[in-house]
């Protein structure tokens, strides 16, 4: 994943932090996702605009993963939160 790549929240989406997930929803539907740990951390980092190195380090000891292993996943869930809209993707500022 591109050192310079960064992902934001769509503008039609909002969330809130619940005790143990968090849950997403889209503005003007019925949409709705819960995000449970560890995916519930990565958006929250990604939220932050945290660097993705940082976040793949962090990944690697929520998940007790390898640093492989853990930008393969953060790669697949962050697709796929694209693909359904929840997220979307530009270039870091600054």
């Amino acid at each position: 994943m591109a050192s310079g790549s960064c992902f934001r929240c769509h503008p039609a989406v909002a969330w809130s932090v619940e005790k143990s997930s968090i849950i997403l929803f889209r503005s003007g539907t019925n949409d709705a996702i819960e995000l449970r740990h560890p995916e519930s951390a990565l958006w929250d980092f990604l939220s932050r605009g945290i660097q993705m190195e940082r976040i793949t380090a962090m990944m690697c000891v929520l998940r007790s993963s390898t640093q492989q292993s853990a930008e393969l996943w953060i790669k697949r869930r962050t697709a796929e939160w694209l693909r359904a809209g929840w997220l979307i993707q530009g270039d870091r500022i600054g």
